[in-house]
């Protein structure tokens, strides 16, 4: 077991995190329990349990390491963990501006300081984000975790079990009774062993992809069958944490653009949206990821 303290870029609000982690009813992948978060991430290959205490101050960040596992990195958070937790982002121009903006200082101030999450690399960004097209937020989760339990590598710790994202070989070679159980449409398995073949084949490259600029990578994912503008933004911005694009044609935000800045109920159409947040350049594709986050936090109830 190795233990980092760590003091993350001010500002870093942990509890906005914990509260958004939260309202998720079957979470695959980051898992709260009390004040603590926990996820199994591949360090150096090998699935390995990390455990953030958010009640601390600095942070307390625990790698339980797997038998005969060696840390190569003594007294050094390593970057996948770093990665995960959106350590490295600098979001102190992004605050300054809703300070400066009475409307989105009312709307967004209370949730200056929410680290970003980040998927561990560009496959479980791929992977999760293929699972959610056109299904709810709630109804994709399941799947997810299904889907993760099904197929991923588990450790036990604490009386229970924590699965890691499956690998492009776990899900590429599953047997078909394994992703038909995750309830995920035949479509879409297809779509997933097909992503995971790539990768696999060395077609598409982790490493390759995730140092590309983010607007290149966004046209990289376009020419993927499949893959259509809602998903290559949200890959490129879970696996990066680079926001830069408006989901105009996702209907949570769609609707909740629709309540925060109209004042009124349901969906309203794509370009109506794009042109309500684009007198919030450069910063619109973010501004739009925060306005989901104060979304759920308020439509969905904390879970446990």
């Amino acid at each position: 077991m190795t233990t980092y303290v760590v003091h993350p870029p001010a500002p870093y609000n942990t509890g906005l995190l914990l509260a958004f982690l939260r309202r998720f009813t079957t979470p695959a992948l980051n898992i709260v329990h009390g004040d603590h978060i926990r996820r199994v991430l591949h360090l150096e290959g090998v699935p390995t349990l990390v455990e953030v205490d958010c009640s601390t101050t600095p942070l307390q960040i625990t790698q339980h390491d797997t038998p005969g596992q060696q840390n190569t990195l003594p007294g050094a958070l390593p970057h996948p963990i770093r990665h995960w937790l959106g350590m490295d982002d600098d979001l102190t121009p992004f605050y300054a501006y809703i300070a400066q903006n009475a409307r989105l200082s009312a709307l967004l101030g209370d949730l200056i300081g929410l680290p970003l999450l980040r998927t561990e690399n560009l496959f479980e960004a791929l992977i999760s984000i293929i699972i959610e097209q056109h299904i709810s937020w709630v109804a994709a989760q399941g799947a997810q975790q299904r889907l993760v339990q099904a197929l991923g590598t588990p450790i036990k710790y604490d009386g229970h079990i924590y699965y890691a994202m499956p690998t492009p070989e776990q899900i590429a070679t599953a047997p078909e009774a394994a992703l038909n159980a995750t309830k995920i449409t035949y479509k879409r398995q297809a779509l997933l062993r097909d992503i995971a073949e790539r990768f696999l084949s060395g077609k598409l490259d982790t490493v390759a992809l995730q140092q590309l600029a983010p607007q290149a990578l966004y046209e990289t994912l376009l020419q993927i069958k499949g893959i259509g503008h809602w998903t290559a933004a949200c890959v490129v911005s879970r696996a990066t944490g680079h926001y830069g694009y408006v989901l105009h044609n996702d209907v949570a935000l769609q609707a909740a653009v629709n309540h925060y800045f109209l004042g009124g109920k349901g969906r309203i159409p794509g370009q109506q949206l794009i042109d309500i947040l684009s007198e919030y350049e450069p910063y619109a594709g973010l501004i739009a990821h925060f306005i989901i986050i104060k979304w759920v936090l308020e439509m969905y109830p904390p879970t446990g």
